[in-house]
């Protein structure tokens, strides 16, 4: 009997045909990401006989998205376990008759401020955690996700062009793409993979094609938050993308650029995603308005 990863899957590509392009990208990106929660879980081979209606709440409850998100994956899944109940392949829908609380996370985690990032960034270096601080840089300049971080291979860092490729199967949209890689994050890399030519990025010691584990670094970031009485609620290891994205745009002033290094397909989400970390602009700048006082 094939397992429900494989079943989800054969009716994702079923579907296929009735869906437009991004609409199949925005299915395919949580369908992967349930199916990778269900191998965290040690449920790789789980049937959708024995899925249960109490696995279906502990993966939307555990999602850290904000509400309308954790609600389009419960659509989505409901979907094709809908498909199933009408084909009498299961005995009932186990993504009905949820009702989603409220998450820490319906609001965007906030960026970190310039006070914790020079504590955190003291907190690593004092206390052998380097490669957690090589994470946490790749992050911030890359803007890239935890996961993409974590996958990256050294392929996939191209030092003559400047830019770190993002693929395919690794990406949350399913598209091979590249950001700028900055002068200083280079030199740190450079220096952190040394004489090694190929395997991950942020491999297991000398295991060099075995990654680090999912919840590694952040399991890890979260120490140094409680170590430093840092309230993790509002902050996480992925706040260190919205932090380089802030200081991305504070330095450059391109909306464009943010954009392209965001990979947003559109300006206004770029606009809409600084809007959700409550970014006012740089103070700095506001009080170069013209004047007539001159004149």
């Amino acid at each position: 009997m094939k397992n429900l990863k494989e079943v989800l899957l054969e009716l994702l590509n079923e579907d296929k045909i009735n869906l437009r392009k991004k609409s199949f990208q925005s299915y395919q990106t949580k369908i992967k990401y349930f199916n990778e929660w269900l191998d965290n879980q040690g449920l790789s081979e789980i049937t959708t006989i024995e899925f249960t209606h109490e696995q279906a709440r502990r993966f939307l409850n555990g999602l850290q998205l904000n509400a309308e998100t954790r609600r389009s994956y419960q659509r989505t899944l409901s979907k094709y376990f809908n498909w199933l109940f009408k084909a009498e392949k299961i005995a009932r829908n186990p993504f009905t008759n949820h009702k989603l609380p409220k998450s820490s996370n319906d609001k965007a985690l906030r960026a970190f401020k310039d006070a914790e990032i020079k504590a955190i960034k003291k907190y690593c270096l004092g206390n052998d955690l380097q490669k957690l601080w090589v994470f946490i840089q790749v992050m911030f300049y890359s803007l890239i996700r935890v996961n993409e971080t974590r996958l990256l291979r050294i392929d996939d860092l191209d030092f003559d062009k400047e830019l770190i490729i993002i693929r395919g199967n690794v990406s949350k949209n399913n598209r091979k793409q590249s950001v700028e890689m900055a002068s200083d994050l280079q030199k740190v890399l450079q220096g952190f993979i040394g004489k090694r030519k190929s395997g991950y990025v942020f491999c297991k010691g000398e295991a060099i094609e075995t990654p680090m584990s999912s919840n590694y670094f952040t399991d890890l970031h979260k120490k140094a938050l409680i170590a430093l009485n840092l309230d993790f609620k509002d902050v996480a290891l992925y706040s260190w993308k919205h932090t380089g994205a802030i200081k991305f745009y504070e330095k450059t002033k391109d909306l464009n650029r943010l954009k392209k290094q965001c990979r947003h397909t559109e300006l206004t989400i770029t606009e809409r995603y600084l809007k959700s970390l409550d970014y006012e602009g740089d103070k700095s700048q506001r009080i170069n308005f013209p004047s007539l006082e001159s004149y």
